[in-house]
């Protein structure tokens, strides 16, 4: 049966900021999102607390947040101040932008707003502020301690990553980027076959693959025998072809409705159908039809139903999708952040909220 639309998105949004304690996302239990890595947030002098967020709109993580995990490979410059006591190792990610002057978390450093000599001897080593348009990372050490050199670091920064703890920054990137996060396909998976000379082959990841000539108007079709409701929404089929051919139609139908009722009915000259139902609807069935004498080699399609307006890429059958990553807050007289688990700030207390 086609599976019924379990991906309705009930999100509710609980941020209530009194006295700097976040109440963080709240999430239908049932909901799974794939999504690459936590929600993460820095704090912003200019614009407040900038954030990594979803957008169930659009379907889509939107990353305000850059990463930068150092391993001891990066060019660093070398700076002294014997007047102040300190040593500072700068180096620049030009492919990496960021916005200047705003502040960074670290897993290994406190991060300071000010200038390198600035910061007090006593609260090293620590982080200064990032300064110009890339993605800019300034470590400063006393000058009397066990890192004195660019070599030392680097070897430091090395062991860290050796041992599993790598030295990692947050920061504000200048442009935000997106990705989308899976979306359950409300297709079934098909069962390969061979009708009136037609082959259909199904690989593991849901990819259909058509081969043969048919000798009659030849159907492939799973459903047809359990009912599934959908509700009213927008529903967009991506088939995901490799080639046009007008003798083969993708149906997602309700075969005993009178009258016949067939919301998706699209030939392979197009890739793509949205649909809005208004009313819920009973659609039982997905069929491939290949039109009698016509010819397909090699043949894909890779058929997928989601809701919403936008075709996403496919989802191939079988991929992990992981619960959404509860958001991690933090609460102190600093503003307030989220972190892959192990970072830390001067003047703030971090609270996970995890499974």
């Amino acid at each position: 049966m086609l599976k019924t639309q379990s991906l309705n998105l009930k999100i509710i949004f609980c941020l209530i900021i009194f006295n700097f304690l976040i109440f963080p996302l709240s999430v239908n239990a049932n909901t799974k999102i794939n999504i690459s890595a936590p929600l993460r947030c820095v704090p912003s002098s200019s614009d407040g607390t900038v954030c990594d967020y979803i957008d169930f709109k659009n379907q889509q993580v939107v990353r305000n947040i850059g990463v930068k995990v150092f391993d001891g490979t990066e060019a660093f410059g070398f700076y002294s101040d014997a007047t102040t006591n300190r040593i500072m190792f700068r180096t620049a990610e030009p492919s990496m932008t960021a916005v200047s002057y705003t502040e960074q978390l670290s897993s290994h450093f406190h991060y300071y707003s000010s200038w390198w000599t600035v910061v007090p001897v006593a609260n090293l080593p620590a982080m200064a502020e990032s300064m110009g348009d890339t993605a800019e990372f300034s470590f400063i050490f006393p000058d009397t301690g066990n890192i004195t050199t660019v070599n030392d670091f680097t070897s430091w920064l090395a062991a860290q990553a050796a041992a599993g703890t790598p030295v990692t920054v947050q920061y504000q990137l200048a442009t935000p980027t997106y990705e989308y996060f899976d979306v359950e396909n409300l297709i079934p998976k098909f069962t390969g076959g061979t009708q009136n000379g037609i082959t259909l082959t199904v690989a593991d990841d849901g990819t259909l693959t058509l081969n043969g000539t048919a000798t009659a108007q030849t159907e492939f079709y799973v459903g047809n025998t359990i009912t599934s409701l959908f509700n009213p929404d927008t529903y967009t089929l991506s088939l995901n072809n490799t080639s046009v051919n007008n003798n083969v139609r993708f149906i997602i139908d309700s075969p005993h409705a009178t009258p016949y009722y067939a919301p998706f009915y699209l030939y392979c000259t197009t890739t793509t159908l949205t649909s809005t139902l208004t009313t819920t609807q009973n659609l039982t069935r997905a069929l491939i039809i290949i039109n009698n004498g016509a010819t397909v080699d090699n043949f894909t399609l890779k058929p997928q139903l989601e809701v919403g307006s936008i075709a996403h890429p496919y989802v191939p059958y079988g991929s992990p999708i992981a619960p959404l990553p509860k958001v991690e807050t933090a609460s102190g007289s600093a503003s307030l952040w989220a972190t892959d688990g192990n970072l830390q700030s001067s003047n703030l207390q971090v609270h996970y909220w995890q499974e």
